[in-house]
């Protein structure tokens, strides 16, 4: 916790009551060092997301949205149907409206969380998000949810956009794989695959087409990308044929020469081996 309040502190931000039970605190470590921060509180319906910091070499790579929308996803399992941020710039204030917040009444989060009114100054902005009942969530992927991973991917296999997926590989890769759902039903789903000590692939990226055009990709790219910082890679690379999609993700087209050896060795079973058509992008993980 010492190293926490330490990056808070250093984050400009204010520490107190992160200790109070019912406190959520989601912490991103590099090596022994913290980089990102989130900590949630829900009291009934309501809950009050604060401590959102991110080390200034891991902005702009998606970090503090896949960390906002996981204090979400935990907010609306312990019930709560609104939560409130306060911000004191409008930068931050800017980041949260896009990601669906809009101006509220600061008295509405006083009323439950008193104590806000002494840690934030009068002129902070108080911003809101309604959950509803039907939230789409992240998390990692359980053995119920593989047949049907199985055919969002063969489902785009089948129009030569992905590689097909056995299922006999999709369990043994398992425990790489992170899936959107909403109310138990399975919408998108992505992997990332260690390579070698300084690299991860994002691979068998896919969302259902019923659900594109959602952001769901990019949370789930976010998520990916944020889970290969905690481990200390640097890069994050992918194959792909819509390079025009990671991109906005905050990825670089790379040559695929550039990329080890050791990557290819799963290319091997592919149709369209050695002449691979798909582009390569990067992203940089400081």
């Amino acid at each position: 916790m010492a190293a926490v309040r330490a990056f808070l502190e250093r984050s400009g931000l204010p520490a107190e009551g992160l200790a109070e039970a019912g406190t959520e605190l989601l912490v991103l470590r590099r090596g022994r060092e913290v980089v990102a921060t989130a900590a949630v509180q829900v009291r009934g319906p309501v809950a009050y997301l604060r401590s959102l910091a991110v080390h200034p070499t891991l902005r702009r790579l998606g970090v503090a949205t896949a960390l906002v929308r996981l204090s979400q996803e935990r907010a609306q399992a312990e019930g709560a149907q609104t939560v409130f941020v306060l911000t004191v710039t409008e930068t931050a204030a800017g980041f949260f409206r896009r990601l669906g917040y809009t101006s509220a009444a600061r008295e509405e989060l006083t009323a439950v969380f008193p104590e806000t009114a002494g840690i934030c100054p009068t002129t902070a902005q108080c911003l809101a998000l309604s959950l509803g009942s039907a939230a789409v969530r992240l998390r990692k992927a359980t053995l119920a949810d593989v047949p049907s991973i199985q055919r969002l991917i063969n489902g785009y296999a089948e129009q030569g956009l992905m590689l097909p997926r056995a299922l006999s590989t999709l369990y043994e890769q398992l425990r790489d794989f992170t899936v959107a759902e909403r109310s138990g039903e399975v919408l998108g789903a992505g992997a990332l695959h260690v390579v070698w000590d300084d690299l991860a692939e994002v691979r068998s990226l896919a969302v259902a087409p019923a659900e594109t055009g959602r952001g769901i990709g990019r949370r789930i790219v976010a998520r990916l990308a944020a889970e290969a910082a905690g481990m200390g890679a640097r890069r994050v690379f992918a194959l792909t044929y819509q390079p025009g999609f990671f991109l906005r993700c905050g990825f670089s087209e790379v040559d695929k020469r550039e990329l080890p050896h050791k990557v290819w060795r799963d290319c091997m079973d592919c149709v369209k081996f050695p002449d691979c058509d798909e582009t390569a992008v990067e992203l940089r993980v400081p």
